[in-house]
């Protein structure tokens, strides 16, 4: 599987993210505004893909703490929920872009691994350990959730948007008419 991670520009970020993530993935391509595509291929495996997220929860956390140093707020997912509108909204199928928290703010909307990445780099800038990781709803199909110390799990995309897209997609596969058989 390729995901691919924007980098926002900020100094502090690039240089030291890929110190730390140059053995995962290798910079793709550098957009106008400073921000840089890190490409990653991902082996479809709960091991492989939660090692993946943990990149865009240190990513997260990077970006953070250095709002934090500028005297900005930092908000979780459920603020941003309450101030802004921020939902949950799956990718098309076959594209896996993942969002830092600052693209989720600029864009209002993020899917699993955007939401359960960002709520996770926010506990721990706040002091509370979790991380986020992938939880299996079907044969080739995760989920990323975010996970506390002692197990406790957290999915933070169903008040988000998630729960109402489920009821949708479920609601319209049964009141497809049905084919008549052939004969």
């Amino acid at each position: 599987m390729r995901i691919e991670i924007r980098i926002p520009p900020h100094p502090l970020t690039v240089e030291s993210t890929w110190r730390g993530l140059s053995r995962i993935g290798q910079p793709s391509t550098t957009t106008r505004d400073g921000a840089v595509w890190l490409a990653m291929n991902v082996a479809d495996t709960p091991a492989s893909l939660d090692e993946a997220l943990e990149v865009l929860v240190r990513l997260n956390e990077l970006l953070m703490r250095a709002w934090q140093r500028q005297g900005r707020v930092v908000p979780s997912v459920y603020d941003l929920a309450v101030l802004q509108g921020f939902r949950y909204k799956p990718e098309p199928p076959g594209r896996e872009w993942w969002q830092t928290f600052v693209d989720n703010m600029a864009t209002n909307e993020g899917d699993c691994e955007d939401i359960a990445c960002h709520q996770a780099a926010y506990y721990r800038v706040n002091g509370l350990p979790a991380d986020a990781a992938t939880k299996k709803t079907g044969r080739r199909i995760y989920h990323a959730i975010t996970r506390h110390v002692g197990g406790q799990i957290e999915d933070p995309s169903l008040p988000l948007g998630l729960a109402e897209w489920r009821t949708r997609r479920w609601r319209n596969r049964r009141c497809q008419p049905r084919r008549a058989a052939s004969t």
